[in-house]
């Protein structure tokens, strides 16, 4: 009887302390809580004025996402229209990246149509639009674009078919098969 009666004590005791616990992140939250809404392309709110505040004094941004969320481009697309980022670190391998990023550079946009119906599903993250036009905005903004993940297993066609431009030995490009 006196091991259940320490029990429910104990049961007891730390309700009271994870109440406790939500309750000050509760307060906290309503204390600090900022809110944002999507406008004409970017956000509006006090949530949105204070990200740009806090965007305009660091040297590094962390931008988390999670995949197939269109918000997330929407969202640092707007952050470019305000703040100039020197580097972009993005959910891509370093060739593709580069690779991408000088074909957006310097073909015209039926080329580039072209370039993305063609290689577009080897793109990783940037192989859907809402993400490719995000990748557009940063390269006209002479953002350095840096790739920081593996290569995707179908990439591999896009590298092979850049290295076949640059290659001087005919007999790898005839046996490339791209």
């Amino acid at each position: 009887m006196k091991k259940t009666i320490c029990l429910l004590y104990f049961l007891a005791a730390s309700v009271i302390s994870v109440s406790a616990q939500d309750s000050l992140i509760t307060e906290l939250s309503k204390e600090y809580m900022k809110t944002f809404l999507p406008q004409n392309n970017s956000f509006a709110g006090q949530g949105w004025d204070y990200i740009l505040e806090k965007t305009m004094k660091p040297n590094y941004i962390l931008i988390g996402e999670d995949h197939l969320m269109n918000e997330v481009p929407m969202f640092c697309s707007a952050l470019l229209n305000h703040v100039k980022f020197d580097n972009f670190f993005c959910e891509t391998d370093p060739f593709s990246a580069k690779i991408i990023e000088s074909k957006i550079s310097e073909m015209s946009e039926p080329e580039l149509a072209k370039f993305v119906s063609d290689y577009g599903n080897s793109f990783s993250f940037f192989a859907m639009k809402p993400e490719l036009d995000l990748l557009k905005q940063v390269a006209a903004a002479n953002t350095d674009v840096y790739g920081i993940d593996q290569i995707l297993v179908v990439a591999d066609r896009l590298i092979c078919s850049e290295l076949k431009l640059i290659t001087k030995n005919g007999r790898s490009v005839r046996l490339s098969g791209y």
